[in-house]
């Protein structure tokens, strides 16, 4: 026969919250909550714009011809890229 322990089993560690355990602080309402977006940046949730979405398509092309931007907002030929001997201004932003 094995005699009752009087004592419960210690906690494992990690297990926090334990309402009956005043020494270990429970996990607090946010925690594991996704973070909120700001509330005045609605466009954040329905997505670019199909002008944004141009302007974004239009500065990928550009990149990917070997366009760099220097810090002044101008398009510059990326040293290590070949162009063909006629391209000497990117591609202008086609209408919309």
């Amino acid at each position: 026969m094995i005699p009752k322990n009087p004592q419960p089993p210690p906690e494992p560690p990690g297990n926090l919250g334990n309402p009956g355990n005043s020494q270990t602080p429970g996990p607090t309402r946010t925690e594991g909550l996704p973070k909120q977006r700001r509330k005045g940046n609605s466009q954040c949730s329905e997505g670019p714009s199909p002008e944004r979405l141009r302007i974004l398509r239009h500065h990928l092309h550009l990149r990917s011809r070997g366009w760099l931007q220097d810090p002044a907002g101008n398009w510059v030929k990326d040293g290590n890229a070949e162009f063909d001997s006629d391209e000497e201004e990117p591609p202008p932003l086609p209408p919309a």
